[in-house]
């Protein structure tokens, strides 16, 4: 899918399948965005502005995963 056709309903269902995956339930580890984080956004521009609100002294124990767009 190119960028420039992708929504931020696609980019939010890739958000819940890479937390399902890279996410054991009852982890002690927790992800630093979830798809309730991005909520709301309409645009790209603002749903990537989300990312950059994330929280970032999270453990780091699921750097392994990767989800890419």
């Amino acid at each position: 899918m190119r960028l420039e056709t992708m929504t931020p309903a696609h980019v939010r269902r890739a958000v819940d399948l890479y937390l399902r995956h890279a996410f054991a339930p009852r982890s002690s580890v927790e992800p630093r965005i979830t798809s309730a984080d991005l909520a709301g956004a309409s645009t790209m521009e603002q749903l990537f502005a989300r990312f950059e609100l994330a929280p970032r002294d999270q453990a780091d124990g699921f750097l392994r995963y990767t989800l890419r767009l």
